[in-house]
């Protein structure tokens, strides 16, 4: 994306106006700003500011690193938590078995195996 690129280029926080300057004429100003609040609300760019101060980073380069999580978790559990954490556009997108979820039959049949639902439920 276009708007993520040039705020990792960006050596500091950068305004509207001059964040609309760097990707030139090919992008309208209200587009920027609604994937702008789709970046922050995904929490890879920063807003900081109100009003006509307000300036946008990109999460990286501020040197944050908003991914830390508890040691409770187990390293695969930990992996699990990083893919979710990434931005949907970075995501592979992930197919299902149309056969598996035409096959479930409410209060007849389960997605998981007993095996498995017996760990589950020994695990709490």
């Amino acid at each position: 994306m276009s708007i993520l690129r040039q705020l990792g280029l960006e050596a500091e926080p950068v305004s509207l106006p001059q964040l609309m300057q760097q990707l030139g004429s090919r992008f309208k100003e209200r587009s920027v700003r609604r994937w702008l609040s789709l970046l922050i609300q995904e929490g890879v760019v920063y807003k900081i500011g109100h009003k006509r101060g307000t300036r946008y980073a990109a999460a990286s380069r501020l040197g944050e690193d908003n991914s830390e999580v508890s040691s409770c978790f187990s390293s695969a559990s930990l992996k699990a938590i990083k893919e979710v954490r990434r931005p949907l556009f970075e995501r592979l997108p992930i197919a299902y078995v149309e056969r598996w979820l035409e096959d479930y039959r409410p209060n007849v049949s389960y997605y998981l195996d007993k095996g498995l639902r017996k760990r589950l439920l020994e695990s709490g």
